[in-house]
């Protein structure tokens, strides 16, 4: 049994009139859609800062309390 698929056929002046209408609704929701990203964008720099800060931290422990300890070197 072989599936069906059925699809729209446009014409060139309807394809026209689609493209133009879907154009201007994008158009319009741009600027929405820029206003709700912000607080992605923000927790995004956030996410990147805090797993920054967590790297820096660890370096600062090993500089500091570690200092001391011995090094050896990995064999590949």
């Amino acid at each position: 049994m072989t599936k069906r698929r059925l699809r729209k056929v446009y014409t060139d002046a309807e394809w026209d009139r689609k493209q133009t209408i879907e154009r201007r609704i994008n158009i319009v929701i741009y600027p929405v859609y820029f206003v709700l990203m912000i607080p992605y964008f923000i927790g995004v720099f956030f996410e990147k800062l805090a797993y920054g800060l967590k790297n820096l931290v660890g370096k600062l422990v090993s500089a500091t309390f570690f200092r001391n300890q011995r090094t050896v070197e990995d064999e590949e």
